[in-house]
């Protein structure tokens, strides 16, 4: 693995998660694409219910495969599997062999683009959250997307976070408020 880097390492050493054991979110400032030093995961053993979150987005690395992530961005990792989670970590200089793996591809990151109609301005406001919430209602893809945490926080933030890479400007307050009036409306439907 190591023969295939092209690029200077500055550390590489096996890093193990005990079963049942967390790393409190948090945030490692000097690594960034940016900063010219990216840490590579390759995780060795590992599990489905190894739950790691990038900047409240769920991310499932299997064993074997190589992870660039930009950990500038806050994350957290808990083993909830009954084995220790074993990842190769290495940390690489940028070179140009790095930029060349490295870059995104437009067509790699292809999404279903959604936007509120144009001409139409918004602060942000519930309106934005409605408006994407309707996006959300048609579209698989986003729904899945927005599935990846149980975590009542965490999801809030994926929401916003999600719903701003789509244009829609709006706060994790008005997602609060939206997630109280629907569970309102439940208990007044069913609850009486």
């Amino acid at each position: 693995m190591l023969a295939t880097l092209q690029c200077p390492l500055r550390s590489v050493r096996f890093l193990r998660l005990k079963s049942g054991s967390s790393i409190r979110e948090h945030r490692d400032y000097i690594l960034g694409y940016e900063e010219g030093l990216v840490r590579l995961h390759v995780p060795v053993i590992t599990s489905a219910e190894v739950i790691f979150f990038l900047d409240a987005h769920r991310i499932e690395m299997k064993a074997g495969e190589c992870w660039y992530l930009d950990l500038s961005l806050p994350h957290w990792v808990e083993n909830r599997s009954s084995t220790d989670r074993v990842h190769l970590v290495i940390d690489c200089e940028v070179n140009d062999w790095l930029r060349e793996i490295l870059s995104f591809d437009e067509a790699d990151k292809a999404e279903v683009k959604t936007a509120r109609p144009e001409n139409e301005e918004f602060s942000p406001t519930a309106a934005d959250l409605e408006h994407f919430r309707r996006i959300v209602l048609s579209n698989l893809g986003l729904q899945n997307r927005l599935r990846q945490t149980t975590d009542r926080e965490s999801f809030i933030r994926l929401i916003v976070a999600v719903g701003g890479e789509h244009g829609y400007r709006f706060t994790a307050e008005h997602v609060q408020e939206a997630l109280r009036a629907a569970q309102r409306a439940w208990h007044e439907r069913w609850i009486d």
